[in-house]
């Protein structure tokens, strides 16, 4: 059987969530008899050796037992929960003699999963009474992650950064009406997140502001009133106790008023010109 001599120089990138399963595969379906297969890791095919099999045994580096496993039929090599750790170049090196037949690199890249964007108010140019709110998303930035805004199923805005230290924030302005449901949507190249608001929940209609104004008014008049009421009754009690207290006094100051004194110096001055008469009786 003749086997051709292929050699790929390309890099194959495999990209992989943090936590699952990558398989490199070499794109064959048997494995010759009579051929090794190597796995390698490092920027070239002279790294460490990782796995091999050869004359039907597999060998697997002590430091990776428990995350790597060697298809014996494919030489297909899988990297089980994958973490940032592993990340890096691996090669893949098919011999049969003295000559590599298969020579192929691979670049993993591993990602974390994009948290939850999280939505909040945000100033506005116009003001709520105008139907238009402003909202702020804003997600933690990581390699490759974009943040989005979706009207339904259209893309509407976007946003990305790769410098990485700072957080990606995307405003947005929507009016309540006609109701609409917003969509922002955080994502790398193996997972997503997303979170959604609606219009007329987060932005209410322009006349809401007369609504609850009249709830306002509604509260308030009839505290009001009783208010006043409660005043107009203190003050008549007030002028009340006020006049009966005028009235007493006008009562005792009759009681102790000069004039009755005068009439009791005049009985004294008719007892003392006829001594003979008793008191009460009259000439």
């Amino acid at each position: 059987m003749l086997f051709v001599i292929f050699t790929d120089n390309s890099v194959i990138y495999e990209k992989v969530l943090e936590g699952n399963n990558v398989t490199l595969d070499p794109g064959i379906k048997t494995l010759l008899k009579g051929c090794t297969v190597k796995w390698t890791q490092g920027p070239d095919c002279n790294g460490t050796l990782i796995a091999q099999w050869e004359d039907a045994e597999i060998f697997i580096n002590e430091t990776l037992k428990d995350v790597l496993q060697l298809d014996n039929k494919t030489g297909a090599l899988t990297m089980n929960r994958m973490t940032m750790s592993l990340e890096g170049f691996y090669c893949l090196m098919m011999l049969c003699g003295h000559e590599p037949h298969i020579l192929r690199k691979y670049h993993i890249i591993v990602y974390e999963h994009v948290p939850t964007p999280h939505l909040s108010s945000a100033p506005a140019n116009v003001t709520q009474s105008d139907g238009i709110c402003s909202v702020n998303c804003s997600v933690r930035n990581a390699p490759e992650v974009l943040l989005s805004w979706y009207q339904g199923e259209k893309n509407i805005d976007e946003i990305s950064d790769s410098d990485i230290s700072v957080n990606l924030t995307l405003p947005l302005q929507i009016q309540s009406q006609p109701e609409t449901i917003y969509t922002c949507r955080a994502s790398n190249p193996v997972s997503d997140a997303t979170a959604s608001l609606n219009s007329t929940q987060w932005c209410p209609p322009h006349h809401s502001g007369h609504k609850s104004m009249l709830w306002i008014l509604v509260g308030v008049v009839p505290a009001v009133t009783v208010l006043v009421i409660l005043i107009i009754y203190l003050y008549k009690r007030r002028n009340r106790q006020g006049a009966q207290g005028a009235c007493n006094m006008f009562t005792l100051h009759q009681m102790t008023s000069p004039q009755n004194d005068s009439v009791s110096e005049g009985s004294d001055e008719r007892l003392l010109a006829n001594p003979t008469q008793q008191p009460g009786q009259t000439q």
